[in-house]
């Protein structure tokens, strides 16, 4: 056992590369770490080395406090790179050295912390020094079902057994849900530790949060859903089975809600007759006893309709606003009757030390948006997605779509399952594919009406591969929302997305108030601001979907073979391809089910696609240029004309904005003379 405690420091910060000369703790990380990711049957390429021996001097630079080490770090590696596995290395190595550093590793689901788990055990770290903590049960005959995520199965049950969060400061290594860190009152007593090193003076030596850290919960609503939830919430209480046994007070609550929506009404119509943005709103303020017995009253109600399957309430919001009245909101004009948005900070100042894991980093334009983050400046490595090939349906794909265009013999539902086919007959027997559809609620059941027309043509849906020896389905099913933390389908080379998940806007204005920590950021009702972050975070919600296929395997080539089948109509910029699958084949997927989109769609597409590609330095583009560029050059008179607003459409989705000037495309901040900061 080598003397970590005592040895010497390497010259350089952990940022600052260089092969020789490290600390003993990440050498051993490292090997650990490479011995696995081989045995997986995974191949470093110079560049995935040295990055990933980069994340274990991180670990062990922040862990051990040396010269150098930052509060808060991101690393943006890749889907399958190695990120996750990379914190079971480090923990086997620490502990296998006696260094008594003590760690909390989050994620965003409980199966990944199961499956982290078993990885820490496989390379050698004793059970006895792994706390894992959740809610859910343990069953050791449902633990087969809830790591192949049975949905049945995985709402009530995890793979592994939860240990007593009162026991958590006896276990070095602490496994925990983001949710879990979120708005912990008593997250120093989670923190506390009685087993760690005496320098650390009884807090966790390193955090390692896996994926995206947000450090606020938004919360929007529009003006008009809020009155709509509320009259409906009125007429549940006198109609509704059972509405004798409300609270007594049950009225003075809707009417403290009453009052509060006709307060930021009155802010909106104020903001519509000024033509001016709003300030903060202080709604009615409640004491804390008022406000959780005004809690409790909704949370009754609410049961209640859900109990006698009444139309669902915006219950969140509507709680929210009790939950948070002495706290300020913002009214926005937006769209119709505009929206509130509010916000609470769920990560505590007090988790610091943390190392974020997060392949989407560079591509999330809302992570960036929190000035306390840095991200490693030296992490140059970038693998190869040659072998993955990338087909869009230019189709509406959000969720309202799909529940009307996924129908029994619905042209789109027969496209969905041609193309499933076809994935399906190109694979080798032993390949599997994986479907992303919405959640099922009320009779709106995705994979039910698939499954059906896939069976219509042929197509055993119930057929399983052996996958390591293990009986796997052939046609595996995730729903929007698992995206993120799964590796068990990297034997799927054919992924198709049914939709994609977009937020609203009034989402996107609260989340980026959170991130700012403030509700009056100028960003919050910047319009390109907020389409910007939009669209990155529907393309973030893309990536992390793609990344549970084989595409998350790596070898000397890069990303593992895929095929990636997506339907949505957003034209995403160039730069975040490059900047997630680099390499990668792009095709239009057609059907002969749906009308072909028209010529002057079509166009404006690619006019789009163009403008998207113009440097950030050049300001001002001629039309004539555009058209003979874009491949457009037939479009004249009004189809021309159609086809240009479209385009400029489409760039405003895509946080880009451009204006007609004259014979020109323009940047209206360059025109005016105007710079980013005006």
């Amino acid at each position: 056992m080598f003397d970590i405690q005592n040895a010497p420091p390497p010259p350089l910060v952990y940022f600052g590369f260089k092969p020789g000369g490290t600390h003993p703790l990440e050498q051993d990380a490292y090997r650990r770490l490479r011995e696995f990711m081989y045995d997986k049957g995974n191949r470093l390429s110079e560049s995935h080395a040295k990055a990933l021996q980069l994340v274990c001097r991180a670990y062990t630079y922040t862990a051990l406090q040396l010269p150098g080490a930052q509060p808060r770090v991101a690393f943006p590696l890749a889907v399958g790179d190695g990120k996750t596995v990379s914190v079971a290395a480090f923990a086997a190595a620490a502990t296998a050295a006696g260094t008594k550093v003590t760690m909390v590793v989050a994620q965003d689901r409980i199966e990944g912390l199961c499956s982290l788990k078993r990885n820490m055990l496989d390379m050698g770290v004793p059970e006895a020094c792994i706390g894992l903590i959740h809610s859910k049960q343990y069953d050791p005959a449902k633990a087969p079902a809830a790591r192949e995520l049975d949905p049945e199965t995985m709402a009530r049950y995890a793979s592994e057994p939860s240990i007593n969060e009162a026991d958590a400061h006896t276990y070095p290594i602490l496994l925990v849900s983001h949710e879990l860190l979120k708005v912990r009152e008593d997250i120093a007593n989670l923190m506390a530790v009685s087993c760690g090193r005496a320098a650390d003076a009884g807090k966790r030596s390193l955090v390692v949060w896996d994926e995206s850290l947000i450090k606020s919960r938004g919360h929007a609503q529009t003006l008009e859903a809020l009155g709509t939830s509320l009259d409906h919430a009125r007429r549940v209480l006198t109609t509704a089975e059972g509405h004798e046994d409300m609270p007594a007070d049950i009225n003075g609550t809707l009417d403290y809600l009453a009052d509060a929506i006709k307060a930021m009404e009155d802010d909106f119509k104020a903001q519509r007759q000024t033509q001016t943005d709003g300030e903060q709103l202080h709604l009615p303020a409640l004491c804390a006893a008022e406000r959780e017995r005004r809690q409790g009253d909704l949370a009754q109600l609410f049961k209640l309709a859900d109990d006698r399957k009444r139309a669902p309430l915006s219950c969140e919001t509507l709680q929210h606003l009790v939950a948070n009245s002495a706290e300020p909101v913002r009214v926005l004009q937006g769209q119709g009757s505009g929206a509130v948005v509010t916000y609470e900070l769920v990560i505590s100042d007090e988790l610091d030390r943390i190392i974020v894991l997060d392949a989407s980093y560079n591509i999330r334009e809302l992570e960036k948006l929190d000035s306390n983050m840095q991200v490693v400046p030296e992490l140059d490595h970038q693998k190869s997605f040659a072998r993955v090939t990338v087909s869009q349906l230019k189709h509406p794909g959000g969720r309202s779509t799909m529940d009307t265009k996924v129908a029994r013999n619905a042209p789109l539902t027969r496209t969905i399952a041609d193309r499933i086919k076809l994935r399906l007959e190109s694979l080798a027997p032993d390949a599997g594919l994986l479907v992303f559809t919405y959640k099922a609620r009320s009779r709106r059941n995705h994979r039910q009406v698939i499954e059906g027309q896939l069976k219509a043509l042929g197509v055993d849906v119930e057929e399983t591969i052996s996958v390591n020896g293990v009986q796997r389905p052939r046609i595996a099913w995730l729903t929007w929302g698992q995206e993120l933390g799964l590796s068990s389908f990297k034997y799927c080379k054919a992924v198709v997305l049914v939709g994609i998940y977009r937020q609203s806007r009034e989402a996107i204005s609260a989340a980026i108030a959170g991130q700012k920590g403030s509700l009056m950021a100028p960003e919050v009702s910047c319009k390109a601001t907020v389409s910007t972050v939009l669209l990155s975070e529907t393309f973030h919600h893309l990536y992390q979907a793609a990344g549970r296929g084989n595409c998350r395997t790596t070898d000397e080539a890069g990303a593992g073979e895929m095929t990636l089948d997506w339907i949505g109509e957003e034209t995403f910029p160039a730069a975040y391809w490059r900047e997630t699958f680099p390499q990668a084949t792009h095709d239009r997927w057609e059907s002969e089910h749906l009308p072909k989109p028209g010529k002057i769609a079509e166009g404006a597409g690619k006019v789009a696609e163009w403008l998207l590609e113009v440097p950030p330095g050049v300001d001002r583009v001629s039309i004539r240029e555009c058209k003979g560029r874009a491949g457009v050059e037939d479009l004249k008179g009004r189809s021309w004309q159609l086809c240009r607003d479209q385009a400029l459409e489409l760039l405003d989705t895509a946080g880009e904005t451009w204006i007609v000037d004259g014979k020109s495309f323009a940047r209206p901040l360059a025109l005016y003379g105007m710079d980013d900061a005006a």
